[in-house]
């Protein structure tokens, strides 16, 4: 097992010493993290969604008083889309405009549902949303109401003027736990994006881990090992554990970079690890299949970049998967990427376990028992020609 070792450690070494790969590997994935935190995070103009659930009067009132307000933008969604947002953070709060609402009275409100994360200024937008809301008041339905009967609207206007003031008592707003519940609230701004990055590049970088092996053959250094009393199965599996060095390297640094600059919360230590050993072993799987395919150092790198960004684009790395409809999530599922991102909420959000990540380990052991033997296969094709 010392050459397998030896192999792993030599791979590691010849990587760190590529200057463009000291950029990629320690710089770049924090700069990504901060972007990501910083746009998404916490934002800059709050976002509010509007989701209304029976094309009322009072949605398209609040809508456009709210649109009237720079102090934030204002979207529609689905109730679903607008839950999945507040539970990633990409907005600051929703408000749920039931299809009764247009039925309001000063003696029989309606409740609204304001749904907002913390982290993301939803207090504040609720003062807002609020203020609004008391300003239509009734006088907003009443003039609806005129002018649903035949009266022009600015005669309706001038009517409602000249009605004395109603206390605007028909809304009420009821803030519920963001998302699908409170375990949504304790996110911090760089938590979501740290997790997606560290898929992101830790499956990059094992990809890009093919070139060193196809270096290896061109030098004619594997032909040389084979010489020696180093068995094949030794060098193919030093080879694999160089990949899975590299991948695992590069994950736990941003592990520790990101809980040292950016406190990001990683949950407990023993399934985080294990979590992240085993997608570092699937990444470093794709690589050796990826180096064991390809014949051209050029070619390898451009593929391993298009297809790492293509996977974590899909997998949920770009955009977290909660704001994506069910059917683009249900896609996400074919990558494991987004079988890994799944794992890191169970942990991070609900406090899970090793026990509680089983079916997402589940998964990705399955990925990598398909991966691994191909790819060692392959490479053993093309080292032995046999």
């Amino acid at each position: 097992m010392s050459a397998v070792s030896a192999l792993a450690r030599v791979a590691l070494i010849r990587f760190l010493r590529e200057r463009s790969n000291l950029f990629f590997v320690f710089i770049f994935p924090l700069a990504i993290v901060l972007l990501v935190g910083a746009t998404f995070g916490a934002g800059f103009t709050p976002e509010i969604v509007i989701v209304d659930e029976g094309d009322t009067a009072l949605a398209a009132d609040l809508a456009a008083s709210l649109n009237a307000n720079e102090a934030v933008d204002v979207r529609t969604a689905t109730r679903e889309e607008a839950l999945g947002r507040v539970a990633a953070g990409t907005i600051a709060a929703a408000v749920i405009i039931p299809s009764d609402a247009d039925a309001a009275t000063a003696t029989s409100p309606v409740h609204l549902d304001y749904v907002a994360r913390a982290g993301t200024g939803g207090e504040q937008v609720r003062a807002i949303v609020q203020a609004e809301i008391e300003r239509l008041g009734l006088a907003s339905r009443a003039l609806a109401g005129l002018v649903g009967v035949g009266v022009t609207e600015e005669r309706a206007a001038d009517a409602v003027a000249a009605t004395p003031a109603v206390a605007p008592a028909d809304v009420t707003i009821e803030t519920v736990a963001g998302g699908d519940g409170p375990e949504f609230a304790g996110l911090g701004q760089f938590d979501l994006g740290a997790a997606q990055q560290l898929v992101l590049f830790t499956f990059i970088t094992a990809l890009s881990g093919a070139a060193g092996l196809i270096q290896i053959r061109e030098w004619g250094i594997a032909r040389r090992l084979q010489a020696t009393p180093v068995s094949g199965a030794h060098v193919i599996g030093g080879l694999a554990l160089g990949r899975w060095v590299l991948a695992l390297f590069q994950a736990i640094y941003i592990v520790v970079a990101t809980l040292l600059v950016f406190r990001v919360n990683w949950g407990s230590l023993l399934p985080t690890l294990v979590l992240i050993g085993l997608f570092a072993a699937v990444s470093a799987a794709a690589g050796l299949l990826l180096g064991a395919v390809w014949s051209n150092q050029a070619q390898a790198n451009g593929v391993a970049v298009f297809l790492g960004l293509a996977l974590a684009a899909i997998g949920g790395c770009m955009l977290p998967l909660e704001v994506m409809p069910d059917v683009v999530r249900n896609v996400a599922h074919a990558t494991p990427h987004a079988w890994a991102l799944d794992g890191f909420a169970d942990i991070v959000r609900r406090d899970g376990s090793v026990r509680d990540i089983l079916p997402e380990l589940g998964v990705l052991s399955a990925f990598l028992g398909v991966l691994l033997p191909l790819g060692a296969w392959r490479l053993r094709v093309v080292l032995t020609g046999s």
